[in-house]
């Protein structure tokens, strides 16, 4: 088998544009950007799991549409156990969870793991997600620190938490989001 390497070959996660939505918008913010990660770890790695399981019970014919039933499935799990955590938060990741199962199926990553054993073929999707998810949250970080000369994630109980800052005022303003009273100002 001709192994090519998953970040710069032709069979990487970013040979095709089928990411391109999906790394726009997951790189917005540093938050989307690790939620977009995780579920893509998730989706690759269960969706791997799931059709390695029932793979003698799937017909030829209709394989395709039924590993974009098990991606979305995967995916779906992922938004659920999500809005366990934070439902204020799975809504606003609604959108860029919902399309990596479509990313998946559409890379073409249950193609190249037919021939591979259970332990290759999960490795090998892990990796893809990790290349694609290493490289959202990479654009994340570039792009708040360009836009807004600072980082944060929601994560506290009365707001956001601020990685790091820039300059008095911004820091003020950032500062003023995550006071729970007016005195803290």
């Amino acid at each position: 088998m001709n192994r090519q390497h998953v970040f710069w070959g032709s069979l990487s996660p970013l040979a095709g544009l089928s990411g391109g939505a999906l790394l726009i918008i997951a790189s917005a913010r540093l938050f989307f950007a690790l939620t977009a990660a995780g579920a893509l770890l998730w989706v690759y790695g269960v969706s791997v799991l799931l059709r390695y399981a029932g793979s003698r019970m799937f017909p030829a014919w209709g394989r395709p549409l039924i590993m974009l039933f098990i991606a979305s499935f995967a995916g779906s799990v992922y938004l659920l156990l999500f809005w366990f955590i934070n439902p204020l938060a799975a809504l606003e990741a609604f959108l860029f969870i919902s399309l990596v199962p479509l990313f998946c199926a559409g890379s073409g990553i249950f193609s190249r793991i037919e021939s591979l054993d259970l332990a290759d073929a999960v490795l090998r999707a892990l990796s893809e997600a990790v290349v694609l998810g290493g490289l959202i949250i990479g654009f994340a970080i570039l792009r708040e620190l360009l836009g807004f000369y600072s980082s944060f994630l929601p994560g506290s109980a009365v707001g956001i938490t601020l990685l790091f800052g820039y300059g008095a005022g911004l820091y003020r303003y950032f500062r003023s989001i995550h006071a729970s009273r007016e005195d803290e100002l």
